[in-house]
């Protein structure tokens, strides 16, 4: 077997959906409660449930992360959207992501096809995956019924990549970080189909 002539990390990789082999590892089996319960459960008017997953603003520690840590860099809540604009702080991050994200969604439903994860520092992560997004607009109508893995149909789908950034807070983890790399144009067109966005309001 050759040898690899820079350092490497040890990396946790899953392929496919949520299952048992990917809550074996702690960030993955996290991240499913949190994507199914608070995002695709749309908890985001309740600003209570932020502090359940996000870590807090007022703490950091970056001093137990390696060089190669994005936490370095994002000690308080930090969310990069899409389109490249970036939400300091929990309590924005938050907001953007049930006023803006998700906002034009009736329902929508994350759909994971991999994930790899790597530790960090001593109580840090990252995890990079990709995820198809099923949604349903607030107006019905202009669908394509796409089906998920499951059967039911939807209005829409968005190949996703996201990568995030986790800590331990008191024993419990918490995400730092989350960047979303997705194209949201089909759901643009759809929103423009049914009237839920007009032509000019694309050019504010």
């Amino acid at each position: 077997m050759a040898t690899t002539a820079y350092p490497t990390e040890p990396v946790y990789v899953h392929n496919g959906s949520w299952n048992d082999t990917s809550r074996k590892h702690p960030t993955m089996g996290w991240l499913e409660t949190y994507t199914k319960t608070a995002i695709d459960g749309k908890l985001f008017d309740n600003p209570a449930e932020r502090s359940k997953w996000m870590t807090d603003d007022r703490k950091s520690n970056a001093s137990s992360c390696t060089h190669r840590s994005i936490l370095t860099k994002a000690t308080p809540y930090v969310l990069v959207k899409s389109t490249g604009e970036v939400r300091d702080g929990g309590d924005a991050s938050w907001e953007a992501i049930g006023k803006e994200l998700y906002a034009p969604f009736k329902e929508h439903l994350h759909s994971p096809t991999y994930a790899t994860a790597v530790q960090t520092g001593s109580d840090t992560w990252e995890l990079t995956g990709l995820a198809t997004l099923f949604w349903n607009l607030q107006v019905p109508g202009q669908g394509h019924s796409i089906a998920d893995p499951s059967g039911k149909t939807w209005d829409g789908a968005i190949p996703s990549a996201f990568k995030f950034a986790f800590r331990e807070e008191g024993g419990v983890i918490k995400i730092a970080k989350t960047e979303i790399f997705s194209d949201p144009s089909a759901a643009l067109i759809a929103m423009l189909k049914t009237g839920m966005l007009k032509p000019e309001d694309l050019m504010k």
